[in-house]
């Protein structure tokens, strides 16, 4: 790659200039590329990061649309090979790959691929435009069925599938682009227990001042291995994460909780009731987690506690290193 220089002929400038569109172009493509492997092996989470949203603010500077942008064409390179292969070998542009994914299924992606390969950018784009008039096909693939299981995943996962009419498929699409063009970058399985939780709570007469859901975990006091109610072995993190914060059962002893009622509540209330994860912000699931670990001192002081939503309560448990990232106690 050449360095810019001022005063050069004109014919040298426009060589120069060419040469330095294909290295952006071909370094676009290779951003593109390892985000979406980062994304499917989830990797942001070992380097200390609860969601994608966040990895992408702080370590790559980028926007929430950028964001946006990255997460939807990882998506569609794991759903659509073809589309992946001609990313990979360079036959697509990052722009060409993004408009295909728009509308590309595994259906239809040769013929996409082959449109946009003779086709300029805009006038691919304004292929798409034209197509998206047409209604959607009856066979295109659910939205919610749960992709392939990272190999880190505990072996606790659970399968829930959804099939939706056509019309319901492009309602949850248009759903789920306001979602992530307005900054949230949670998983569709996050997503989903937001969307029906806030529903349960719609639908409810009176506050709720407990919990919002339980799960219980049993835990061998010899072993400390724990299981759930199906007899399947809970993964460390949620036995760690159940002690944390929990109401605890001991033989014929009354239930206690791990943190007293009323310093769990002015925790919650010192931090807004919101979890305090950067990037996160959620304000539901929520649950009290020890800085420094019960197991290591930890107390119970308020300058001790944050307030976690489960998902990134889990997190944290997986992943103590995350520790720094948290905000200091006010």
């Amino acid at each position: 790659m050449h360095d810019y220089e001022p005063g050069l002929s004109a014919a040298v400038v426009a060589s120069r200039l060419k040469q330095s569109v294909k290295l952006l172009r071909d370094a676009e493509r290779s951003a593109v590329l390892w985000f979406a492997e980062l994304k499917r092996r989830r990797l942001h989470r070992e380097l200390g990061y609860p969601d994608l949203r966040t990895f992408a603010e702080k370590e790559l500077g980028f926007s929430a649309a950028k964001t946006y942008q990255f997460i939807r064409l990882a998506d569609a390179l794991e759903s659509l090979p073809k589309l992946r292969e001609s990313v990979a070998t360079g036959a697509l542009t990052w722009t060409k790959a993004r408009t295909v994914a728009a509308v590309a299924t595994p259906e239809t992606e040769r013929g996409w691929i082959e449109a946009a390969e003779r086709s300029t950018s805009r006038e691919l784009e304004q292929e798409v435009r034209e197509r998206r008039r047409v209604p959607l096909a009856e066979h295109q693939p659910a939205l919610l069925t749960s992709p392939a299981a990272a190999p880190s995943a505990p072996p606790t996962s659970r399968t829930l599938s959804f099939t939706l009419s056509a019309e319901q498929h492009a309602q949850a699409l248009g759903l789920l682009e306001r979602l992530r063009k307005s900054g949230r970058g949670e998983s569709r399985e996050e997503l989903l227990l937001a969307a029906f939780a806030a529903l349960a709570e719609g639908a409810c007469t009176r506050v709720q001042n407990g919990v919002p859901y339980q799960l219980v975990v049993y835990r061998c006091e010899q072993c400390g291995v724990g299981r759930l109610t199906d007899g399947s072995r809970a993964p460390d993190a949620l036995v760690e994460q159940a002690r944390c914060d929990g109401r605890v059962h001991e033989g014929a002893r009354p239930n206690r909780s791990t943190i007293p009622p009323s310093r769990r509540r002015q925790v919650l209330a010192r931090d807004g009731h919101r979890c305090q994860s950067p990037g996160c912000e959620s304000t539901r699931f929520l649950e009290v987690h020890h800085r420094v670990p019960r197991s290591r001192g930890g107390s119970n002081a308020t300058e001790n506690l944050v307030t976690l939503c489960a998902s990134c309560h889990r997190f944290h448990h997986e992943h103590p290193q995350a520790a720094s990232l948290l905000p200091r106690a006010g």
